[in-house]
């Protein structure tokens, strides 16, 4: 049984291979990152809500409603039904299943305001897209629900300065790194569990839980014969 001291010795002794192997991986990360394709993110913003403001205000029943109905709305946006008409719009650049692996539908808790993420190796695409799909959905979700009052609240926009959502080099060199690391150091106590070797009187002492009396020092052939050669 290794105590930590004895790990930390292993792991000094072994600092070259530990280093070799996490440069290693930082390398072969750093390259797939190189020639990796960068992936871009665009939202657009729909508030749906069945009833338009009157001079009461707002039917807070209409409103809780909505907010029921809000997994139904997201539903329909990624259905076929809305995808369909979005791939003619693109002239069918896409397949149904392509765009739909595009699209997600968020919704936060207790709001009206359904979020359509689009993500494309274009951010001009990408946000094309989002906004196709958004006035596509406005122009159907009243004919399926008869809902009167659509509003797109933010557009998707392409901007010059965007960055890609992935890949997220960042964390990917991180857990590059950490990878070499836990890889090496397992290898490390691994071999030295497996190996039954005993290499110095330490060794005899943890195994056999004995103090060591002495040392019996070993002594090469040539000594030996050259010695009986004097005697002679």
């Amino acid at each position: 049984m290794m105590n930590f001291k004895r790990i930390l010795t292993l792991l000094k002794k072994n600092i070259l291979f530990i280093c070799v192997l996490t440069m290693t991986m930082l390398v072969c990360m750093s390259t797939y990152l190189y020639f990796a394709t960068p992936v871009y993110e665009n939202t657009v913003q729909l508030l749906i809500n069945q009833t338009p403001v009157t001079k009461d205000g707002l039917n807070k029943q209409a409103i809780e409603t909505d907010l029921q109905l809000t997994d139904t709305y997201t539903t329909i946006i990624k259905s076929p039904r809305i995808l369909t008409l979005v791939k003619k719009k693109l002239n069918s650049k896409y397949t149904l299943d392509e765009l739909s692996n595009m699209v997600s539908v968020e919704n936060k808790t207790n709001s009206q305001i359904i979020s359509i993420l689009v993500k494309n190796e274009s951010k001009q695409l990408a946000a094309d897209i989002a906004n196709e799909i958004a006035t596509v959905t406005k122009a159907e979700i009243p004919k399926i629900m008869k809902i009167n009052n659509v509003t797109t609240l933010s557009p998707a926009l392409a901007t010059e300065n965007q960055k890609p959502v992935a890949p997220k080099k960042a964390f990917l060199l991180i857990l590059a790194a950490a990878f070499g690391i836990v890889a090496s150091v397992t290898f490390i106590l691994i071999k030295e569990m497996l190996n039954r070797k005993i290499n110095t009187t330490n060794d005899i002492t943890e195994l056999l839980d004995v103090p060591v009396m002495g040392m019996i020092g070993s002594i090469a052939n040539n000594d030996v014969k050259s010695k009986q050669r004097k005697k002679k």
